[in-house]
């Protein structure tokens, strides 16, 4: 037994016919009434945290807790079966002694063990960036990842605990703001950073060299906003190699997103017909060049796999004919911007983004990250058109459009 005064971070105790671990104490002493020992304790199974109150003297039996590494061997119904890889004994436990977290790690071991270990092996090496390693675990050579994988265990475990813990989180937010009437719109890049578990873990998916460094990479030409265009730096996809796979790594990517957001906006979705590359070693995106993407090919193979997502396609910049048949092709709501429509240097058509030009499948915005609206300005013709804007999409069609700050 162990009394509350004696509590400590750390410790096990059993209370309430269950295992508590205690990860944080306060011993409190009020200016009035009886000291008491503030706690809040984990459940060593199902994870969830409680917020208890003690006397000093109140006691609780001491739990003690043997830890053993096991091998996972295989589910069968509610039990998942474990083996002692030293003694081989087998033992079998329920779900719900094991709790959500096998269950996480289970339906997301297509992409968490690569990015725990991206990340542990990121660490060990001060952050670096994973062209910076030694050569045997840059190139993923089986033994070099096998050693990793060990003498990092114990923070490839708390990289996957960090996920889980987010995740969960996430879930709770999710159906907080579903249950209040409010949906998520989540936003991803086309491109993905080169320095990434993407990269490192799915080289043959990007145009890079042997040594796994860049050959070309994404950006935008010049145009009125910038005379030397935008260098992005990201590489670039390697479309042949997508489509022999049946764009696996696009279906895993837009399924995922499926599970965190009630709807997904692609940004530079008019990469996806033609996309600006960039020899790797360029300081501007003055010599790129543009090269045909995968088109609609690519969300037939997405929609025949997963179904159809409800996805909001930044089609802003420069657009030709073929970018907005892409964008039809989908079925997906293009974007409209306000002050495009009153900044001469949209190299677009300034009557596209003119309220009462939008048509049914769009959503309206009044800036973006890049536009600054200041409407406390005083000026009278951006707070009419934003007052006029929001009065036409909402009520002007019979399918609303969503308006976004």
């Amino acid at each position: 037994m162990i009394s509350a005064g004696d509590f400590r971070n750390g410790i096990t105790i059993e209370y309430e016919n269950s295992i508590y671990q205690i990860i944080e104490f306060q011993h409190v002493k009020p200016g009035k009434g009886a000291a008491f020992v503030r706690t809040k304790l984990k459940n060593i199974i199902s994870g969830g945290v409680v917020e208890k109150t003690f006397r000093p003297t109140e006691k609780c039996p001491q739990a003690r807790i043997d830890r053993k590494e096991m091998q996972y061997l295989y589910e069968d119904g509610d039990l998942y079966n474990f083996m002692d890889m030293e003694s081989y004994e087998q033992i079998a436990l329920n779900q719900e002694v094991i709790g959500d977290a096998l269950k996480f790690v289970k339906e997301n071991e297509d992409w968490l063990i690569d990015y725990a270990l991206f990340m542990a092996v990121k660490a060990a090496n001060d952050g670096k960036s994973f062209i910076e390693w030694d050569e045997d675990i840059k190139l993923r050579k089986p033994a070099a990842v096998e050693k990793c994988m060990k003498e990092y265990k114990d923070t490839i475990d708390l990289y996957c605990f960090i996920q889980y813990e987010f995740f969960k989180q996430w879930e709770a937010l999710r159906k907080y703001a579903n249950d209040n009437g409010i949906e998520i719109v989540g936003d991803i890049p086309i491109y993905v950073a080169y320095d990434s578990a993407d990269v490192w873990t799915n080289p043959e998916l990007f145009v890079l060299d042997k040594d796994l460094k860049p050959i070309k990479v994404a950006g935008c030409p010049p145009d009125a906003f910038s005379e030397d265009g935008q260098l992005w730096g990201n590489p670039l996809y390697k479309w042949d190699y997508h489509k022999k796979t049946g764009y696996k790594w696009w279906k895993d990517r837009m399924a995922a997103c499926n599970k965190l957001y009630d709807m997904v906006r692609i940004d530079h979705f008019r990469g996806f017909d033609e996309y600006y590359s960039i020899p790797y070693g360029e300081k501007t995106a003055v010599n790129g060049q543009w090269e045909k993407g995968p088109g609609i090919d690519l969300f037939k193979a997405v929609e025949k796999a997963i179904g159809k997502q409800p996805v909001i396609a930044e089609d802003l910049g420069f657009m030709t004919d073929t970018v907005r048949q892409l964008v039809e092709d989908t079925e997906f709501p293009g974007m409209k911007v306000l002050e495009f429509a009153f900044d001469s240097r949209d190299s677009g058509s300034a009557n596209d983004y003119l309220p009462h030009n939008y048509h049914e499948n769009c959503v309206a915005y009044t800036g973006t990250s890049s536009v600054k609206i200041d409407i406390l300005s005083g000026s009278r013709l951006v707070k009419t058109a934003v007052n006029f804007i929001s009065s036409f999409c909402l009520t002007a069609h019979s399918t609303p459009l969503a308006i976004l700050p």
